[in-house]
């Protein structure tokens, strides 16, 4: 049986949009969003926060949002204090369960075994 392919992806929300839902709509976990790296101001606000950043990096990088997982900036958003967790969007479609990204994260040395507990840890502590 052919594997289908992954869906398009979806565009991740521009620094302007997180900053505005920051402030309207007080989002206890926003998702996909990635692109507040590009702000280091927002980085900050987010990390000031303890807002937790839910990220989907198989589907970021299967769907060439990102080129992979040491291109993915996981890492300068967890550097920069902010709450990160790993997910998935479809196990289906993309085919890496969340252990998978934790697995990827440490193999690629993008995070040390510690720094993965506190982001597992960052999952469980909301929800």
């Amino acid at each position: 049986m052919k594997k289908s392919s992954p869906p398009p992806a979806p565009v991740p929300p521009a620094p302007v949009y997180i900053r505005s839902e920051l402030a309207t709509a007080r989002p206890d976990a926003p998702q996909h969003g990635f692109r507040a790296v590009k702000d280091p101001e927002l980085l900050v606000m987010l990390a000031d926060s303890g807002i937790r950043m839910n990220l989907t990096l198989a589907s970021n990088i299967k769907t060439g949002l990102v080129a992979g997982y040491k291109e993915h900036p996981i890492r300068t958003l967890f550097d920069a204090g902010v709450k990160v967790t790993l997910n998935t969007d479809d196990y289906g479609a993309f085919g890496v369960p969340v252990i998978g990204e934790f697995h990827e994260l440490y193999a690629c040395k993008i995070f040390s075994a510690a720094e993965l507990e506190q982001i597992r840890k960052n999952g469980l502590a909301d929800s």
